[in-house]
């Protein structure tokens, strides 16, 4: 029987470990009740992935086992991502048949090595801000504020939380996350006058591990009147002789009433 992290993961995906992290695989090697009265000799244990050695095993390999004896190894690797799985193979030889039989056993084991990740993009009325000064907007309008936030691992994520350092109400569709999933929050303000900052966080967590996050920044420019005064237009020597007639007019009608 073999068992990876103490589970006795037979089918995918088994125990879910951090990528990086330590794997240990035992290998329990029975010599039945139904061989009673059996001894097996030349015992071996073999792994399609890992090499077993003596120095693994609490007796030197190939080892002999009596009726109803054991042999236990013991094997550390580091986790990779992504699904992985190996196959154990026991084999020894019953000598005490009249003709030598050879017996074998396999049981393979499963983990899935988890890599989490989260990506956030934020943008300020459209644009991606991240650096200053951004867009100009008119004080008092209305700021819209949204948060691409996507599954960049390859687990799913759940409890997602998106905040922001100054705009409390960020609202998000879900809270949990497929790979390769993606997702926009929103949130609304008011702006403000002069050079505005503000930081967008995303967190979630796996199903082992530290919790993934991310970070983005965004700006925006606050002005009173950002294009300036409406210039009046220029009348031009045309312009400028149909006033005199009309202002000549209307003195001179003024002057037939009197």
């Amino acid at each position: 029987m073999k068992t990876t992290n103490g589970d006795d993961a037979n089918s995918a995906p088994g125990s879910y470990v951090v990528v990086g992290d330590p794997v240990t695989w035992k290998y329990v090697v029975k010599n039945p009740v139904l061989n009673s009265g059996i001894t097996l000799t030349n015992v071996v244990v073999y792994d399609d992935k890992v090499v077993i050695s003596s120095d693994d095993c609490d007796q030197a390999l190939p080892a002999t086992l009596g009726p109803t004896e054991s042999l236990t190894c013991t094997v550390t690797g580091t986790a990779r991502a992504g699904q992985y799985e190996n196959l154990a193979t026991a084999v020894g030889s019953n000598s005490q048949a009249e003709t030598l039989v050879q017996v074998q056993d396999s049981d393979p084991s499963h983990y899935f090595g988890v890599d989490a990740g989260i990506d956030i993009e934020k943008t300020t009325n459209g644009q991606d801000a991240d650096e200053p000064p951004g867009p100009t907007l008119v004080v008092g309008s209305q700021v819209n504020w949204e948060y691409v936030v996507t599954n960049t691992g390859n687990v799913e994520l759940t409890e997602i939380l998106v905040t922001d350092d100054q705009e409390a109400d960020v609202t998000c569709p879900k809270t949990i996350l497929a790979v390769e999933e993606s997702m926009v929050c929103t949130a609304t303000g008011t702006a403000v006058e002069g050079q505005y900052s503000n930081l967008g966080t995303a967190t979630a967590n796996p199903p082992v591990g530290d919790p993934a996050s991310d970070q983005d920044p965004s700006h925006y420019t606050g002005r009173a009147n950002p294009q300036g005064p409406e210039p009046i237009p220029a009348l031009g020597t045309f312009g400028l002789g149909i006033l005199v007639l009309l202002i000549a007019g209307l003195a001179q009608l003024y002057r037939r009433r009197r």
